[in-house]
């Protein structure tokens, strides 16, 4: 159950999903707007698909039945606080989370984050079986401001971390 689809992507590719370009530093309605008008995206063999926060799924809903478990969440490790992070300190970043979450022998699947109308992007995860406290706990670790979390047959849900102590 700890493996992981790594997908056609060439690492020129993830390099290239790494970088990501934030604006100065922005307030938290803006980062909450910024995380709303994304498009969570997922490399799966048998297609890939998309999440939007308060959507349901159905690509997500067949991929929970199909490894028997009902929650999932979609976790980054890049630009820790919604700081822009260079290329090379975000792939170290999504090594040490990969690591992390294959540790906890969870399923995975690799992603990223688009947002809407700009060239922003990060390497994500889609992690079934955690639970959300579990996945805010992996966000906080990461100095993540939220996941996204959900369970089958529900929709996407925002989550903030809280990451004073992590």
């Amino acid at each position: 159950m700890g493996d992981i689809y790594i997908g056609p992507a060439s690492v020129a590719d993830r390099r290239a999903a790494l970088r990501v370009s934030l604006p100065a530093p922005m307030g938290m309605a803006e980062i909450e707007r910024a995380y709303r008008n994304t498009t969570y995206c997922v490399d799966h063999p048998d297609g890939d698909f998309g999440i939007r926060i308060d959507e349901s799924c159905a690509p997500l809903d067949v991929l929970l039945r199909e490894y028997g478990v009902t929650t999932w969440a979609y976790v980054t490790a890049c630009n820790p606080c919604s700081q822009r992070f260079s290329t090379e300190e975000n792939i170290a970043r999504h090594a040490q989370l990969l690591a992390h979450v294959r540790a906890l022998e969870l399923k995975v699947f690799p992603g990223r984050g688009k947002a809407d109308g700009s060239d922003w992007v990060e390497e994500s995860l889609l992690i079934l079986g955690v639970d959300e406290g579990t996945a805010m706990a992996l966000g906080a670790a990461f100095k993540q401001n939220a996941v996204v979390v959900g369970k089958l047959g529900g929709v996407a849900k925002l989550r903030w971390c809280s990451i004073s102590a992590a």
